[in-house]
Formats: structure tokens, C-alpha cells, sequence
């Protein structure tokens, strides 16, 4: 008796065990493992934790909030020139809002997006703080 079946993509092969015999066999396939994909080069190493800071948002009109660290990742939100966002530093260049978002901080076509608020002080007040951003736009 032979049989042909489509298998997911994600089947570890390796991992077939079957049992029975003749008609009563079945076969049980683990799936694999997620395979890790490393985005950016992360920053150097350290005993401590990558400081949270705020950051505003000093490129005209807006800057995306991307999925990744990554220019050609999917587009989450956007932040407006004025805005506030606060995140850590933990891919260079890019400042991580949450674990899925992620907006850059200096681009290299662009220039600086973000500024650290403690670098210099701010003329006025700042807006504060986003806790959700817009869904649309593709920009920087």
C-alpha cells in the first residue's frame, strides 16, 4: 500500500515516528522548531540593561513604527514631528517601543528622526508620552 500526502512547510521531517502496520499504521511529525532571525546587529554587550529614555520625533511630517528594526519591515503606526515616544536603544539606530515596535532614531539617506530628550533642552514642554500610535502612513 503507498500513499502520498502534502506535508506543511513546517514539518521536521527528522521527527516521524509511526506505528501500527498495514492499514492501521499512523504517523505522528513534530513541527520545527521557529528559526531565529537575527534583524540588526544588536549593540555591544554590557551588564546593564539599555536605558529607557524619551525621544521626540524631529523629522517632518511623521516617522513609521515599524514591526522590526528594519526598513523594509511592515509599517504598525507612525509618530508626528512633536511627538514623544519613549523606548530603549537596543539595536542601533532604532529605538524599541515595544517588543513589535520599533521606530528609527537616525536614518542614513534622512538623517537624525529622533532626539534624545535630555540631550538638549527642549524650547517648550514636550507632548507627553504615546501609549498608542497611529495605524497608517509609510514614511522614513
Amino acid at each position: 500500500f503507498t500513499c502520498s500526502l502534502k506535508l506543511p512547510c513546517d514539518v521536521d521531517l527528522n521527527s516521524l515516528v509511526r506505528n501500527g502496520q498495514g492499514s492501521d499504521t499512523t504517523v505522528r511529525m513534530l513541527k520545527k522548531p521557529p528559526r531565529v532571525v537575527q534583524t540588526a546587529r544588536p549593540m555591544e554587550a554590557s551588564d546593564e540593561e539599555p536605558t529607557v529614555a524619551d525621544y521626540v520625533v524631529v523629522y517632518a511630517p511623521r516617522v513609521s513604527v515599524r514591526t522590526r528594526p528594519r526598513v523594509d519591515a511592515p509599517v504598525a503606526a507612525f509618530a508626528h514631528a512633536g511627538d514623544v515616544v519613549r523606548g530603549a536603544e537596543v539595536v542601533p539606530d532604532w529605538i524599541m517601543l515595544a517588543p513589535d515596535k520599533w521606530i528609527m532614531r537616525r536614518h542614513p539617506r534622512f538623517g537624525t528622526l529622533l532626539r534624545r530628550l535630555d540631550e538638549h533642552s527642549a524650547p517648550h514642554a514636550p507632548n507627553p508620552p504615546h501609549t498608542s500610535l497611529s495605524p497608517q502612513a509609510v514614511d522614513v
